[in-house]
């Protein structure tokens, strides 16, 4: 009988140094309706090549921007 092996690498988290800054072009800044408490969206693509990707979250999309997705942590919109 044949056995399978299976390898699980996990990627080391890139440490951000600092507030992102992201063009007001490719982010967005909407208040939570209930809380109050700000959200940030950002592009998918320029967070994944800011390094992003692990602060990003995909399961919540932006209601208008579907090309945009919530990130988790404060960015500065230039």
């Amino acid at each position: 009988m044949a056995s399978i092996k299976v390898y699980i690498t996990e990627e080391e988290e890139t440490k951000i140094v600092g507030t992102p800054k992201v063009s007001s072009k490719l982010s967005k800044k909407l208040l939570h309706p209930t809380t109050g408490n700000e959200m940030f969206f950002i592009d998918k693509n320029e967070g994944m090549r800011l390094g992003l990707i692990n602060k990003m979250n995909f399961k919540n999309i932006h209601p208008i921007a579907t090309n945009m997705c919530e990130i988790t942590i404060n960015i500065e919109r230039i």
